[in-house]
């Protein structure tokens, strides 16, 4: 690497795990290999409730990213049918849906679900002793200047 730059890193993805913790769901696994064989990875997993999350950050890039791509979407529904036989729940987001908050809304649902279908363990968000708090998550997009400087900038990676 060439002094004076950074490392390259993922903007959607790096938002996203800001925002899960902010926001208290429970922990969760980054590149979570879920196949026994294949190399297949999750942007984000909770493997104690099955579920999956992947940023697809490409899809609005001139020329398409990886994700737009004939071949690599064939992949990507390969990978996505690997986890759906292997009892899994996955979400498919995108950038702007991380930072306008739909995606943790989203993510907050399925887990609330998923929870209530007895598949997994109790998630912790909210919770006082008598079990998880009712309702969606109260998210709000950051406002401010200052808030919106972290995230307000190409998140196509």
């Amino acid at each position: 690497m060439k002094a004076g730059k950074l490392p390259k890193f993922n903007v959607g993805e790096e938002t996203f795990a800001f925002y899960a913790r902010a926001f208290k769901l429970p922990p969760f696994v980054r590149e979570y290999r879920f196949h026994e064989t294949r190399q297949w990875r999750l942007d984000f997993a909770w493997p104690q409730f099955r579920v999956g999350v992947e940023i697809q950050g490409g899809v609005w890039r001139p020329g398409g990213g990886a994700h737009s791509r004939p071949g690599m979407i064939e992949r990507d529904m390969e990978k996505h049918n690997a986890l759906v036989m292997r009892g899994w729940w996955m979400l498919l987001v995108t950038p702007k849906q991380v930072q306008d908050g739909s995606a943790m809304q989203l993510v907050d649902e399925l887990l609330r679900i998923v929870q209530g279908s007895g598949r997994g363990e109790t998630v912790a968000r909210g919770t006082d002793g008598n079990g998880p708090s009712p309702g969606p998550l109260a998210y709000v997009p950051p406002s401010s200047p200052s808030q919106r400087a972290l995230i307000d900038f190409e998140l196509d990676t």
